[in-house]
């Protein structure tokens, strides 16, 4: 059995661990037990974010972790993701923990190897940011209670200035990325059609996007902290 190895030769401490309780798993877990290793990668990153280890985001591919749900919604035929990826493969493993055991590496090799196929981006206008800002439709964040029964907010994304929609590898469909000035904002759920991915950023920004063919490159991370919504 092959190691689980990120693209571009990147390993996570991480994905270290994984390949360790993929070849061995009586090493770390006692057996190949499913439920078992959940509990093992809740402890490994509830210790992560006790003691403040920062992930590696200076690329943008392998994703996050957390987006392994949306993988697994995706793959194993879900709507929606709300019950995680562990419930996700056991539902469609009959509970058998040896055989989820195996599914979920089968699936996270898979994740860890995702790819960009293409993408356009749409340079935000003066239009589109007041738009984002002032349309009373838009998300928008609650910062404050002003205690007469009104809530304070503020538009989601603070300084936007570009949007990306990326086409994955694997039938995974699109990912919807928004630039800010400082941050790198990921949509969680992905889309499956362009058309829907499109609905999405013409809800918070316009529909006057001028959208045009552009590769990702990694270097827009440098000085941007990568979050999701």
């Amino acid at each position: 059995m092959g190691e689980l190895k990120s693209m571009g030769g990147r390993m996570s401490k991480f994905n270290s661990e994984m390949n360790i309780i993929k070849e061995k798993p009586g090493l770390y877990i006692g057996k190949k037990n499913f439920t078992r290793l959940l509990g093992f990668i809740h402890g490994f990153l509830h210790a992560e974010s006790v003691y403040q280890v920062v992930e590696d985001h200076s690329r943008l591919f392998p994703l996050p972790f957390h987006f392994f749900h949306e993988f697994v919604r995706v793959k194993l035929g879900y709507f929606e993701s709300t019950s995680g990826w562990y419930n996700m493969i056991m539902d469609k493993n009959k509970h058998d923990e040896e055989a989820s055991f195996d599914d979920f590496f089968r699936l996270y090799e898979e994740f860890n190897h995702l790819t960009i196929q293409n993408s356009v981006t749409a340079i935000l206008t003066e239009e589109n940011k007041h738009f984002h800002i002032n349309d009373p439709g838009t998300p928008k964040s609650v910062i404050d209670f002003d205690g007469k029964e009104n809530w304070i907010l503020e538009p989601y994304f603070s300084n936007p200035e570009k949007l990306f929609l990326i086409k994955m590898s694997n039938n995974m469909g699109y990912l919807k990325v928004i630039l800010t000035k400082k941050e790198c904002f990921l949509v969680f759920k992905f889309s499956r059609t362009k058309k829907k991915s499109m609905e999405h950023f013409h809800e918070n920004f316009g529909e006057d996007l001028n959208w045009f063919k552009s590769k990702w490159e990694d270097g827009l991370l440098i000085n941007r902290e990568m979050n999701w919504t």
